[in-house]
């Protein structure tokens, strides 16, 4: 599980079964110069329900030329909340589509590690260097001592 806080440039990898997260620098931003982007509205659809905008956004890579496609469906009574995403890249495609849409501002504890997650690693390097010697001992259960 991922979390990212752009508030607190951050990110939160989190291993539900060990009881561990790894805490990493969020990256730069990508800079949006690098791509040449162009979004095109191709109509309106409805999904699941909600009337949508459905549009197309291709972005191409300046350097190299590779493409992608994303066609995007943004629901008009959720505040254009996109409710579909089709994404295809290299001949490769994936669909993202959400439901049970809630537009109020969660808490933001709930973007936290939970506190029951005793151990904090700076890296994933250290998070598995530390269970490979938890194995080698026989002993899987122990707390860990730290990073």
């Amino acid at each position: 599980v991922e979390i990212k806080r752009p508030d607190k440039k951050k990110i939160y990898e989190i291993y539900p079964d060990i009881h561990s997260y790894v805490e990493i620098a969020l990256p730069d931003p990508i800079n949006t110069n690098d791509f040449k982007i162009e979004t095109t509205e191709l109509g309106k659809e409805t999904v699941d329900g909600h009337s949508c905008v459905k549009e197309q956004t291709v972005v191409t890579d300046k350097k190299d030329g590779t493409q992608t496609t994303i066609l995007c469906w943004n629901a008009t009574d959720l505040k254009n909340f996109p409710i579909k995403i089709e994404i295809t890249h290299n001949g490769d495609q994936a669909t993202i589509s959400v439901k049970n849409i809630d537009l109020s501002t969660p808490d933001a504890d709930l973007f936290e590690p939970p506190p029951s997650y005793y151990t904090r690693y700076d890296n994933r390097k250290a998070l598995l260097e530390h269970k490979k010697k938890q194995l080698q001992r026989g002993n899987r259960s122990s707390q860990p001592q730290g990073k």
